[in-house]
């Protein structure tokens, strides 16, 4: 029946092991072994349509399996799979007792569940971009118990694509929808993890005792991912209560576009920057401010800023300028509550997200470069505060403590290098320094008009705030 030759050397001291070297059909076969297959060589191993192996034993790779068959694992007792990033085309889990995997695994067409789960410990699963998976539920899907996550590959947009990730026996799958405008080695990963996640607020009384960290590479445009939790296994208070929040990992929770739909069990929330943690809980304790402001020496016209980022080497997006901090102080003692990193982009907005009661504070905003500045009055802050706009004029700032940069536009001062409150002779030594080194390409504070380069061009900036003695005013 083979038109082909079927080529199989055997371990003569290791009986047990099948090495395959090439393997070719053009008709339907169905090969069996209980013992371990390793493939590696150039030509590897090609399973035709239609054909599937199916083994029993362990499975490892130093090179892809090809063709469009399948590879079965259908053993009695745990089995591991080492393919060292390798990809297999088709593979189908048909073991009760579960697949460890002990390196990086790349599925390339289909992964199937028929019994138990891959347990992926220290190692990364991808599904290739036109990867998909099925069979998936209840003790059948990807354990994400370790340092491992599960990849899906994205060379175009992709709605509700379901990444099968799972705790124990329960199935808590994350759901990917992308609205972006290139794809450059992207990929998202995605973990379940069935604690509650660990940067909760403390006073939290409604939330999840699940949550998933996400990353994403190479993607322009927007990320939405949606988790399923179980009931009630996962909640912790009511579950109505609850909304879907994204973490970036270091101080920001962000409630924008979060969503939560109890009949579903479901909560979801855009991943942003390079990823973090999507979670489920309350907002009852939940602030969001809209701000709007500029700093002066990054400034451009037309009501925009330079892409500061981009120029010093951070990021590639033209639409970011830097980061900031933006503060939250009481009304009257004016003591610090809370404090969030937040990304200022080149058009002045900036989105801050505080796990606090709503009320009235003082907006202060930090900048390496820039004056600490704060609002005029104390700010109404609820968990949709109004856009408050810095940038109108003077009087939006403490004491009118701004620069005018254009017909009815408004700055912060730049200029305060060591952050003391100041612009004066101290902040020039560093930027001296620099200027003198020409420095560029990097992240420094130094290069005030955010082009790039520490050079005299960025002294303009500076001088003259020195000059008139510029500092910071507060309450």
């Amino acid at each position: 029946m083979l038109q082909n030759q079927l080529v199989l050397n055997y371990n003569r001291m290791r009986r047990n092991n099948l090495f395959c070297v090439f393997f070719f059909c053009t008709c339907l076969i169905t090969i069996h072994t209980n013992g371990q297959l390793n493939v590696f060589g150039s030509a590897g191993l090609i399973i035709q349509p239609g054909a599937e192996v199916i083994l029993q034993g362990n499975l490892s790779g130093t090179t892809n399996v090809g063709g469009s068959g399948k590879i079965s694992l259908n053993g009695a007792v745990a089995q591991n799979v080492s393919m060292n990033d390798f990809a297999i085309p088709n593979l189908e889990i048909n073991n009760t007792q579960n697949i460890n995997l002990t390196s990086n695994l790349r599925i390339q067409n289909s992964l199937n569940f028929v019994n138990g789960k891959v347990i992926a410990g220290n190692y990364d699963l991808t599904l290739s971009d036109i990867a998909t998976s099925s069979g998936i539920g209840t003790g059948k899907f990807i354990e994400t118990n370790n340092t491992g996550q599960v990849f899906k590959e994205l060379s175009g947009n992709v709605i509700s694509f379901e990444i099968p990730v799972g705790v124990s026996t329960v199935y808590r799958p994350v759901f990917l929808t992308t609205n972006a405008t290139a794809f450059s080695g992207a990929k998202v990963g995605v973990k379940a993890l069935a604690v509650s996640n660990p940067n909760k607020p403390p006073g939290s009384t409604d939330y999840l005792n699940a949550y998933w960290p996400i990353t994403r590479t190479g993607i322009t445009g927007t990320v939405t991912a949606i988790g399923r939790y179980a009931d009630p296994t996962d909640i912790a208070g009511t579950e109505v209560n609850l909304r879907g929040f994204f973490y970036n990992g270091t101080t920001q929770w962000s409630v924008i576009n979060g969503t939560n739909d109890a009949e579903l069990n479901r909560v979801g929330a855009p991943v942003t920057g390079t990823g973090g943690s999507l979670y489920g809980m309350s907002t009852d304790q939940t602030l969001s401010l809209n701000l709007k402001l500029y700093l002066q020496g990054y400034y451009i016209n037309g009501g925009m800023m330079k892409p500061v980022l981009m120029n010093q080497g951070v990021h590639a997006q033209l639409t970011e300028t830097d980061t900031i901090v933006v503060e939250l102080h009481h009304q009257t003692t004016h003591a610090l509550i809370d404090a969030k990193k937040a990304l200022l982009l080149t058009n002045g907005t900036v989105s801050a997200t505080f796990i606090q009661p709503a009320g009235s504070y003082f907006i202060a905003i930090r900048h390496r470069n820039a004056l600490q500045t704060w609002t005029a009055t104390p700010v109404a802050c609820t968990a949709s505060t109004p856009l408050y706009n810095f940038s109108t004029a003077a009087n939006k700032v403490f004491a009118d403590n701004q620069v005018q940069v254009a017909a009815g536009v408004w700055a912060f001062f730049t200029g305060d290098l060591n952050q003391d409150e100041f612009i004066d002779p101290f902040d020039f030594v560093s930027f001296d320094t620099d200027s003198q080194s020409g420095v560029n390409g990097i992240y420094v504070p130094t290069d005030f008009n955010g082009d790039g380069f520490v050079d005299p061009f960025d002294f303009q900036v500076f001088d003259g705030n020195s000059q008139n003695g510029v500092s910071s005013i507060h309450p």
